[in-house]
């Protein structure tokens, strides 16, 4: 199953029908032709798939987010499971059950809002149209009750010279907001911090000048507290689903067995799976991650834990920074992947490497690449892990193994 069930019309351009499942008969309207498949617009279910569900959200297909929310569980789990397999080249039989989520709603600490005329929202697929996203289901609580003050709020007022909000929602439960407007004086982002800073859930608000043309959130403009002392920085990286993200970092610290070993981590984030691995036993953790906020969230953790002495974590590009010469390695990529970072780890004298990848895509091409240049390394676990319920987004851990610790492995057990 595709997020958007593709059907065969007589030619050879494929259909891509958002709303519809594999197995149904449906009735549609083309809207769009490319080069490489024809858009349709989906009218009415003539046969229904008996795992069809009925989409608990008014903006389904509207918003861009949610395009599962018509399956079951179970079939989310299922293609999440067949598009590994497929984008790894194996047979399905070597790709795990689908760990699951805690929760399938309900569950993103994080959301990042267009403000447009009169909503607050996202823009439509394949549109520059903002969608009013009120009463989203995925948004944790404490998210959505800022995000509908706000709303509340613009309605009134007007969106002024605002672009986005960002809220995120902290390991407290508390929310840190980020108002991203076209000038850092802006008095549309003072009316607004003033409002929601009447939450008592809201604990910081800041204000960034982002005077880009393009659709990009986040900017190297200047940036000023309004309300609140120093969290973490709302844009530094973050898993969007905290009970998921537990269970992803469960299974990669299972599968490396870290304990009593060296561990080089790259793209480390603001260092969850660090504390993970160490409190794993990890003799000690090198890490590397090149978006400062996070580092600094990363160090601040660790200079008031048990694990002070025993990480460290630098600012830099996995692409160029000096990597020491560890046996085990974990990385976490964004969907890029790799690219030339899967070289420089071939080179290193890995007995077990853990890949976490957003994008089986380019989780396939890396294994490709290291593979190729390490045959003594093997593929021996592959474990999806669904930390986007209701999307067609899945999370895989990978263990690569040296083929003398399989052998070592094999005649132990």
């Amino acid at each position: 199953m595709d997020a958007e069930a593709r059907g065969k019309s007589g030619e050879a351009c494929p259909l891509v029908v958002p709303g519809a499942l594999p197995g149904e008969a449906v009735e549609v309207v083309v809207e769009h032709s490319g080069k490489t498949a024809r858009f349709a617009r989906l009218l009415k279910v003539l046969e229904a798939s008996p795992e069809r569900t009925t989409p608990q959200c008014r903006h389904f297909l509207n918003c861009g987010g949610c395009d599962l929310l018509h399956a079951s569980l179970p079939l989310q789990h299922h293609h999440k499971r067949q598009q590994v397999a497929l984008e790894l080249g194996l047979p399905l039989f070597d790709v795990a059950e689908v760990v699951p989520s805690p929760q399938a709603f309900e569950y993103r600490t994080v959301a990042k809002m267009v403000v447009g005329p009169g909503v607050l929202g996202s823009y439509r697929p394949r549109s520059h149209d903002v969608v009013d996203m009120s009463g989203c289901r995925i948004h944790s609580a404490t998210v959505e009750l800022v995000l509908s003050t706000a709303r509340a709020h613009l309605l009134a007022e007007g969106p002024g010279d605002l672009r986005y909000l960002v809220v995120r929602e902290d390991d407290r439960r508390r929310a840190l907001v980020l108002i991203i407007t076209r000038a850092l004086g802006s008095s549309a982002a003072d009316a607004l911090a003033s409002v929601l800073a009447q939450l008592p859930q809201v604990a910081e608000i800041r204000v960034q000048e982002n005077q880009s043309p393009g659709d990009g959130i986040f900017s190297d403009g200047p940036e000023r507290r309004v309300y609140g002392e120093a969290g973490a920085a709302v844009g530094a990286f973050s898993q969007v689903n905290p009970g998921a993200a537990a269970e992803l970092y469960r299974v990669a610290t299972e599968l490396l067995a870290p304990a009593g070993r060296e561990v080089l981590e790259l793209y480390a984030g603001s260092g969850g799976l660090s504390r993970v691995l160490l409190e794993a036993g990890a003799a000690r953790v090198e890490a590397v991650e090149v978006v400062a906020p996070a580092v600094e969230v990363a160090q601040a953790w660790a200079q008031t834990s048990p694990y002070a002495d025993r990480f460290r974590i630098t600012l830099g590009r996995a692409e160029e920074v000096p990597l020491p010469a560890m046996n085990y390695v974990v990385v976490n990529p964004p969907r890029k992947g790799l690219g030339p970072v899967a070289e420089r780890l071939a080179a290193l004298p890995i007995e077990r490497l853990v890949y976490v990848s957003c994008n089986p895509g380019t989780l396939g091409r890396d294994l490709q690449v290291i593979l190729q240049l390490r045959p003594d390394l093997e593929l021996d676990s592959v474990v999806p892990v669904d930390l986007f319920p209701q999307t067609r987004h899945i999370e895989t851990v990978v263990r690569l193994v040296r083929r003398s610790d399989v052998a070592s492995r094999s005649s132990t057990a």
